[in-house]
């Protein structure tokens, strides 16, 4: 099995403050997709992408809201993180349009952003969407909204597409929109892409970090494989205390059978994903806190200390305590 497609958790997280603003019942429509509001706290932890588009269906189903993906797609790219921070300090748009296109995949693991010239203008495309017709019209509509947000950084707020290409089949709503008023759209493409002029490319930033130095980037993109990305989605859900298998197979969306037989084929055993993924966790929890031992295997998911100790040396070969002592030797125990 190839990698599977992950997100960053914090994309998920736009959707829920949006719910919340509207007062849904955010914690229920997060479980009905087997996600919990603790995961949420993890941003920079990763997700399958499946996962993430079933929430922006449901999320659009429930308030009846057809543009959901889209309010959730304005929410300020300074608040993602590196990413969203770093594009802020780019000279020029064209510069910030490049930076967005290369840091795309360290965010979506999948991801196709590339600009382009064509027609005379210059084209944002934002990669095809695989899954449902609702799931496509919203994570089309939240890509949308982050590239229009990057243009507006130096065209302005009142800046309109020049067109609009959709994966959709129908955009009879969309142009009811401010935003797309009057903006040629062509439905059924084959991704989601905004055009401008290419005037605009040369167009300085405006300065929201007052002043602050152009910083470069290296962009670092891993090389993702099955057994890296179902690390990453066991990582998250022992983080929100969602550990078991049963769990796992049900985010991404398969019978407990399946993904113990993938798991097969790749030589893991899921027991010793979770024992790893706990043990990194204490790690961090061992050198930077001054939690007991014991605390730190109830916050890790142990039920019993010995347990966690029995793991923890097996992993490192180290006793937790020997660990601890060599990482944070000021500490007594």
């Amino acid at each position: 099995m190839d990698a599977i497609p992950l997100v960053r958790i914090r994309y998920a997280d736009s959707f829920a403050e949006q719910l919340n603003r509207l007062g849904a019942p955010t914690e229920r429509l997060l479980n009905q997709v087997n996600l919990s509001e603790e995961a949420l706290t993890f941003r920079d932890g990763f997700m399958p992408v499946s996962q993430l588009w079933r929430l922006t269906a449901l999320a659009a189903r429930y308030t009846g809201i057809w543009e959901m993906g889209l309010r959730a797609g304005l929410t300020p790219l300074a608040e993602h993180s590196q990413f969203g921070h770093h594009l802020l300090f780019a000279p020029t748009l064209y510069q910030a349009m490049t930076m967005f296109c290369a840091m795309a995949p360290t965010e979506l693991t999948n991801a196709k952003f590339r600009v382009e010239r064509c027609d005379s203008l210059e084209w944002f495309r934002g990669g095809p969407v695989e899954g449902s017709e609702e799931e496509i019209r919203q994570v089309e509509l939240y890509r949308i909204g982050m590239i229009v947000q990057v243009i507006r950084w130096a065209a302005g707020d009142q800046w309109h597409p020049s067109q609009l290409q959709l994966q959709s089949p129908n955009a009879a709503h969309l142009q009811s929109l401010e935003l797309f008023e009057g903006v040629p759209v062509r439905c059924g493409c084959p991704e989601p892409a905004v055009a401008m002029s290419p005037a605009l490319l040369s167009l300085p930033l405006g300065d929201p970090a007052e002043g602050g130095d152009t910083v470069e980037v290296a962009v670092v993109r891993p090389e993702w494989d099955f057994k890296r990305s179902i690390t990453e989605i066991v990582t998250t859900h022992v983080r929100g205390r969602q550990g078991t298998i049963r769990d796992v197979a049900r985010t991404l969306d398969m019978s407990v059978r399946t993904l113990q037989r993938r798991l097969s084929e790749h030589g893991l055993v899921f027991s010793e994903l979770v024992d790893q993924t706990r043990v990194g966790t204490a790690k961090g929890l061992l050198q930077e806190s001054e939690l007991p031992i014991g605390a730190i295997a109830a916050e890790i998911g142990y039920s019993e200390p010995t347990h966690f100790s029995r793991a923890f040396k097996r992993i490192t070969g180290n006793s937790p305590g020997e660990y601890r002592r060599r990482h944070r030797p000021e500490i007594v125990l």
